[in-house]
């Protein structure tokens, strides 16, 4: 009994303790960032949380170091300038970091740091945030492999990067690119490969980009693509492979190209007809054969309305194996051929949901299969059961309202003269006896 009294005190003690915090202006205890020290060895600086449950904070490094390695932080944040007064630095890798916050010009690597310019490589790191101009300067490749990425900030991938020759993506989870994320800079080669897009991706996302070798687009999911969410010049090839778009808002792609073009293996969710027109010839081309598009075993879906996709009149396009997720519309053959071009060209290689089977199969196919053809023969007879229905239906009123007059007329009543009862009935007697009317 005395154990149990003494638990209930303890009890209220503690609930009596807990509403004085709360209640006054004592606030709980900071939890203080730590600073992260690293360790030179063989011209190599190695920053490592030792996976402990802690925040740290990277502080800007000095020294000659020809590689940073910083590893193993539950969460870290790397303030600004971090790599401005290092010298003959190489390259610099973050891995196995579970929350990473770059700060504004976190990473900026001036050009007299080094005679050569920054890698800079991440490795199974979640990051945060990547803060405007977070990575600049003299880099040659910046790369993410696995791990995510929460908010790109605007402008956090910018004309500062003067030198780069690669930007790949690899295995990665975006939330949010914001708006110019990615602006006017040029690569050599840019790779998009086996990533997710979890949000929709805004206009002007990727910005004028040059891509003076290779842009790859590969194994990725996207929600909702705005017009121009990606823009890219003077690329000189392009793939974009196996890619999954939940939706794409009209010319989501601006690119001009000086190669052959291969768009393949690919699902465009409610797409607009003008989701290619954006890719162009380079007006420096002066190739004397047209550059080929190879669009092959891709999947479209529209909306009510099935429409022909577009493409650059330039460009020698080469349709494959096209999969439309709607019904085909008979509606859009005259004498036995698709009205439009584009589904006339590619009888053959186009195909469309049957209405009745709802089994995939060509253009060329459904037409002789499940849209009837209408012969000038039964064009005729169609006028002609047509006009005899409607004359029908015009002797029938006609009928009906001359039958409905005779009815009335047989109704109507005479009015006698304004006279005396006695001179109406007299005069009534002279009319029926077929006697000459006379007035009394």
């Amino acid at each position: 009994m005395e154990n149990i009294r003494k638990k209930i005190l303890k009890f209220i003690y503690f609930l009596f303790m807990w509403k004085f915090v709360i209640s006054s202006d004592i606030s709980l205890p900071y939890r203080q960032k730590e600073n992260l020290e690293c360790i030179y060895h063989e011209s190599k600086f190695t920053c490592d949380c030792g996976n402990r449950d802690l925040e740290y904070t990277l502080r800007p490094q000095r020294g000659s170091v020809s590689h940073i390695m910083i590893t193993n932080c539950e969460s870290l944040e790397v303030e600004s300038n971090l790599i401005v007064n290092t010298e003959y630095l190489r390259r610099i890798t973050f891995k196995n970091i579970n929350n990473l916050v770059l700060q504004e010009n976190s990473l900026e690597f001036p050009r007299d740091a080094s005679n050569y310019p920054l890698i800079v490589n991440f490795e199974n790191v979640n990051v945060d945030k990547i803060h405007p101009l977070a990575i600049s300067g003299n880099i040659e490749e910046v790369s993410f492999t696995g791990g995510s990425i929460g908010t790109i900030r605007q402008f956090a991938f910018t004309s500062n990067l003067k030198t780069a020759v690669l930007m790949r993506f690899e295995s990665v989870y975006f939330d949010i690119i914001e708006a110019q994320a990615f602006k006017k800079f040029s690569v050599q080669q840019m790779d998009i490969s086996n990533c997710h897009i979890t949000s929709d991706l805004p206009s002007k996302s990727f910005y004028e980009i040059g891509v003076e070798q290779f842009l790859k687009i590969s194994n990725n999911t996207f929600k909702k693509v705005h017009s121009r969410a990606f823009s890219f010049h003077d690329v000189s090839k392009l793939h974009i492979l196996s890619n999954r778009f939940q939706t794409t808002e009209g010319e989501w792609i601006m690119a001009n190209v000086k190669e052959n073009i291969l768009i393949k293996g690919n699902y465009f969710g409610n797409t607009s007809p003008s989701a290619f027109k954006g890719i162009e010839v380079q007006k420096s081309y002066v190739g004397s054969e047209r550059i080929e598009l190879r669009f092959t075993n891709n999947s479209i879906g529209m909306g009510r309305d099935v429409l022909p996709i577009g493409f650059n009149a330039k460009f020698l396009t080469s349709i494959q194996n096209l999969q439309y997720e709607n019904a085909f519309p008979c509606g859009i053959v005259e004498n036995r051929q698709p009205k439009d071009a584009f589904f006339k060209n590619n009888e053959n290689t186009i195909y469309f949901r049957t209405v009745n089977t709802n089994q995939s199969m060509s253009v060329a196919k459904i037409i002789d299969n499940d849209c009837p053809e209408m012969t000038y023969t039964a064009v005729i007879v169609v006028g002609v059961l047509v006009g005899l229905v409607i004359l029908g239906a015009i002797v029938g009123f006609l009928a009906c309202f001359i039958a409905k007059r005779q009815r009335k007329r047989k109704l109507d009543i005479i009015l006698p003269d304004p006279r005396t009862y006695k001179e109406t009935q007299i005069v009534y007697k002279i009319e029926h006896a077929g006697l000459l009317k006379t007035d009394l």
